[in-house]
């Protein structure tokens, strides 16, 4: 679970935050996700379907009452399979594909902490960077970079969580750039609920291609391929969790990132996966931004 207490060691802006433009975010946040909440499940169209039915999901099971006490809903989350694709994994063994995967577990090492760090613009100012890399294992996301953030996001990476449009777009220099070099690699692509792997869009056939040749250059880069099972299981484990409905999407990256590292970790840092006090509509913290009049 999310530590509160890392939430309000992130610090308050220089400026201070008045307690109206707080309750006043607060009450924003909550109308958009009751709004997306909303809009995932009513029926439209002729055919009665939810309005986000791109990827077949359908909860199952009864809803419960209220949230389960932390330490329970903790026990349940460390428990999800959260599985890679493997050797052993069919169709892709039978087509004789079983060299391509890493014969190393991504399991096999445990940590004693982990620091999972968000791409968040709020990290902008945190001066979180020192905290971030005095732990065993950084964690970051897709094109994050950190030189010229060191003071606020650290510069250390020991393992990122690819997207698999990261592969795929060439915008991302996936082949060639050092952000994804000397690191554990893990992508996950977003297919359809329970779809079968000999689907070619389960993983993306792009995807899959780029894996191929990345494997075949770098054998022994430790670069993992999230089973789309483990994607819907942490769904399914949200919806079941969540006494209200679930957007019928992938969680989001950053929850993915928290399911492996809870598997492997000790202790857990997850930096502004809760928004913290440093308020701002920037959305990553290496992008540009010009506020609105």
């Amino acid at each position: 679970m999310l530590l509160w207490s890392q939430y309000w060691r992130s610090g308050v802006p220089a400026g201070g935050v008045r307690c109206t433009q707080v309750e006043a975010y607060r009450v924003q946040l909550e109308r958009q996700l009751r709004r997306a909440q909303w809009d995932s499940v009513r029926p439209v169209g002729a055919g009665g379907q939810p309005a986000s039915d791109r990827y077949g999901v359908r909860p199952t099971g009864r809803k419960p009452g209220r949230f389960a006490p932390p330490e329970q809903l903790l026990a349940r989350a460390i428990a999800l399979r959260m599985g890679m694709l493997t050797r052993d994994t069919e169709p892709f063994k039978r087509m004789g594909y079983s060299q391509y995967f890493p014969a190393t577990d991504f399991y096999a090492s445990s940590f004693n902490s982990c620091a999972l760090v968000s791409s968040a613009g709020s990290m902008l100012g945190s001066k979180l960077g020192p905290e971030i890399d005095g732990h065993e294992t950084v964690v970051r996301f897709n094109d994050a970079p950190t030189a010229g953030f060191e003071d606020d996001v650290g510069a250390r990476t020991t393992m990122r969580l690819l997207n698999s449009q990261v592969l795929a777009r060439p915008e991302f220099d996936f082949f060639n750039s050092a952000l994804y070099r000397n690191v554990t690699l893990v992508v996950w692509d977003p297919s359809r609920d329970r779809q079968p792997l000999d689907k070619a869009s389960a993983p993306s056939a792009e995807e899959i291609r780029s894996y191929w040749l990345r494997r075949e250059v770098l054998p022994d880069e430790p670069f993992y391929l999230m089973h789309p099972d483990s994607v819907w299981e942490a769904w399914h484990f949200l919806d079941s969790e969540n006494p209200g409905p679930v957007l019928r999407n992938p969680p989001s990256s950053g929850f993915l990132g928290l399911l492996l590292l809870l598997k492997q970790c000790r202790h857990v840092d997850a930096y502004e996966l809760v928004p913290s006090m440093r308020l701002t509509k920037r959305c990553h913290y290496y992008e540009s931004f010009t506020p609105k009049e």
